[in-house]
């Protein structure tokens, strides 16, 4: 587990390192000029940022960064608790908080899940 906290790390870093590299507009509301997730656990839209749960920005931050934002059940489970063990409760409790966290904060995502696919869905 160790080493899977150590890889989510750098990766983490390394993202966050990337936006910080590029030059980013100056917002007007007083929000983030980034976009997406921002370690340790904000995660900005808009001008707008909300505060996330450590396991519920894990799971933004996995999805955000995959192609298409989707992964597979098993994919997700192992980026987010580091086993591919995933019970329907725990993955209902951050859907749930996550999607409550984006609708207060009116940040156009949503996550869901689709059969064995999980997804960070970005509403029109």
């Amino acid at each position: 587990h160790e080493f899977l906290r150590a890889v989510r790390f750098q990766r983490d870093r390394d993202a966050f390192l990337r936006t910080q590299s590029q030059e980013q507009p100056a917002t007007t509301s007083g929000g983030s000029a980034l976009e997406g997730p921002i370690p340790p656990n904000r995660f900005a839209f808009g001008g707008v940022e909300v505060v996330l749960q450590p396991k519920d920005w894990e799971a933004v931050n996995a999805l955000y960064q995959r192609d298409h934002r989707t992964m597979g059940v098993d994919d997700f489970a192992l980026a987010v608790w580091g086993d591919e063990e995933m019970r329907k409760a725990q993955f209902d409790g951050i859907r749930r908080r996550v999607n409550n966290a984006f609708l207060g904060a009116d940040i156009p995502f949503q996550l869901a899940k689709t059969g064995r696919q999980i997804s960070l869905d970005k509403l029109k």
